[in-house]
């Protein structure tokens, strides 16, 4: 449980986010319906810290149903279970029922910001030369005096100056820009949606448009 509490402590504080956490906890002695340990528990101990954790931290766990024989040994929690349509145990490949929880939840969805790309077909490699070998005398007389990882750093630095200031780049956009999905193409698939449409209405079939 040790383990457990720590990986909750890093949990976003942010109400905003969605949590959901689920496994095998094998601890038989809570009343999943009102989160109490049983007067018969042999593990007190673990039962009371796993509920104490999750008040800790708002969570609730929202599987009732038996997993194991009559024992609730895998449990679904989250921080919101409001948004928890239903939670039912299914056959899983184990001695254990598989747990299975309908959430209504959205997945967030993030455009993809443009990134730049170094084109270095482009690159100016006659000046990029140049300027190596006018920073290489100063790197060679400074060698003797510096660290192994002072070399590295040094070296490092002149070459991403040199591909900063020799080679240019382009920024490339994400994948919601397709160059080959053009007007009239994206007007004969609205087409071709709509017709199919239409002939499930009249036809009364099951066609996916």
């Amino acid at each position: 449980m040790e383990e457990f509490n720590r990986s909750l402590d890093l949990l976003p504080q942010n109400s905003n986010q969605t949590i959901i956490l689920g496994g095998d906890f094998n601890l038989p002695d809570i009343d999943s319906e009102n989160s109490l340990v049983l007067p018969t528990a042999t593990s007190k101990g673990q039962c009371e810290s796993l509920l104490s954790s999750l008040d800790d931290h708002a969570l609730t766990q929202v599987h009732k149903e038996p997993t194991r024989e009559q024992n609730v040994l895998d449990l679904a929690i989250t921080n919101k279970p409001g948004l928890t349509k239903s939670s039912r145990s299914v056959p899983g490949i184990s001695d254990h029922c598989a747990v299975l929880v309908e959430s209504d939840i959205d997945p967030p969805y993030r455009r993809s910001v443009p990134r730049p790309v170094r084109q270095f077909k482009k690159a100016n490699w006659d000046d990029i030369r140049q300027e190596i070998r006018r920073h290489w005398a100063y790197f060679l007389k400074d060698s003797p005096n510096n660290s192994v990882n002072e070399k590295w750093l040094r070296l490092k630095s002149i070459l991403i100056d040199c591909l900063n200031k020799f080679v240019p780049t382009k920024l490339f956009s994400a994948r919601q820009n397709l160059p080959w999905l053009t007007k009239s193409l994206q007007k004969r698939q609205s087409f071709t949606k709509e017709r199919k449409f239409l002939k499930n209405l009249t036809f009364g079939l099951n066609i996916n448009y």
